[in-house]
């Protein structure tokens, strides 16, 4: 996908993978706990049934037969964001608690092991990255890590000069129908980002809210309710070559969920330029969990731009006038008036201020140069005008 202003080179698309799951805090006013990941990433349940399982023998993790090498979603309690067309190539994540690691498989690169080592806190989440030695796991690899206490998930990609290699996964331990009502649904998100065709690798974290209404809409073919929701707050973590900057609020597009196992797949998920025009889309499916669907989970795969800013300047016209004097008497032989505009964001300093959004910086007004002026001239009017400026698109 490639979006652009009119003054912008396009840098190359991002793409998100994200994962979002609730749970339940209070039944009584019926508040739920969400957390997120978004990125190209991974995810695991520790007590759900997995596509596959991991068996240890002599300190080396191997895959059992179950792994279906074509496409891991075999079970309704787990959903992997799986395309292998698109770089999606994960099809299997575990937790080792014991140990705070996390064991991913298909990813080419991050060592024979699969193990990531955790580092670190991105929001809510934890933060890991792939062993290295010296001739293995050359391609370091990140992931984030959410558990809920019905729902896990996580996240994982590479800083590859494209997309790269990834995937997302969510697992669940139960499910049963949610009762009559609306619920909300609010928690914590966490993900990782790359980009089309430029090296760098970033996490996000942000809040993210979700309604679900039961009752509407009425059922038909096993399909009902209403599930939307909005990822804010979102911002950035630089790990490799990338800034640290506020992101644009991600739209859940409404989507129903099947009544006999409580999944919804289809659903779209949005962003918006910071000047309101359409930025990034892609998808949104999942599924709820827990007694009476105390949890909500779902996959989130995204492309467009990482980042944006309207940037505000001023422009100001003026005229000048001029006029010929007769050198003899000195009177006034005619009168010239030439008229022009001087702006605050000139054609030498896009490129300056491009820089500077791409490091992540807010870029404040800019006022124009009064030396861009004559002298002579009298100013006619002053206006602000906007010019948007995006990052990887």
């Amino acid at each position: 996908m490639r979006l652009g202003g009119s003054s912008l080179t396009p840098m190359g698309a991002n793409q998100v993978i994200a994962q979002l799951f609730e749970n339940l805090q209070a039944a009584l006013i019926m508040f739920r706990l969400l957390a997120t990941i978004s990125a190209i990433a991974t995810l695991s349940a520790c007590s759900s049934p997995q596509p596959f399982d991991w068996a240890t023998e002599n300190g080396t993790d191997e895959t059992l037969e179950t792994i279906d090498p074509t496409d891991p979603n075999i079970t309704v309690d787990s959903k992997f964001a799986y395309d292998r067309a698109r770089g999606l190539t994960m099809n299997s994540v575990e937790y080792d608690s014991e140990n705070d690691e996390l064991i991913i498989n298909n990813l080419p690169f991050d060592g024979p092991s699969g193990r990531y080592d955790r580092f670190g806190n991105v929001g809510a989440a934890g933060a890991y990255e792939s062993r290295q030695t010296q001739y293995t796991g050359r391609v370091k690899h990140y992931a984030v890590f959410l558990r809920s206490e019905h729902i896990e998930a996580a996240a994982a990609g590479a800083d590859w000069v494209e997309f790269g290699y990834g995937g997302a996964n969510i697992t669940r331990d139960s499910f049963s129908a949610p009762i009559d009502g609306e619920y909300v649904y609010f928690g914590d998100y966490a993900g990782v980002r790359t980009f089309s065709d430029r090296s760098g690798l970033e996490l996000v974290s942000g809040d993210v809210s979700i309604l679900l209404d039961v009752n509407d809409f009425d059922p038909v073919d096993g399909i009902q309710g209403a599930i939307v929701g909005t990822i804010y707050n979102r911002s950035i973590s630089g790990l490799v070559g990338s800034a640290n900057a506020s992101l644009q609020n991600v739209g859940l597009v409404l989507v129903e969920f099947t009544t006999d196992d409580g999944t919804f797949n289809g659903g779209g998920s949005v962003t918006s330029l910071a000047n309101g025009t359409d930025g990034g889309s892609g998808s949104f499916d999942g599924f709820l969990a827990g007694p009476n669907s105390t949890d909500i989970g779902a996959n989130i795969v995204m492309e467009g731009p990482a980042y944006s800013q309207n940037v505000a300047f001023d422009v100001v016209t003026y005229q000048v006038t001029e006029e010929v004097l007769n050198p003899v008497t000195g009177d006034v032989v005619s009168t010239f008036v030439t008229y022009g505009t001087a702006s605050g964001l000139t054609n030498d300093e896009r490129g300056a201020i491009q820089d500077l959004v791409d490091s992540g910086q807010t870029i404040p007004f800019q006022s124009y140069n009064p030396l861009d002026i004559p002298s002579n001239a009298v100013i006619t009017g002053t206006a602000i005008d906007y010019q948007l400026f995006c990052f990887g698109i």
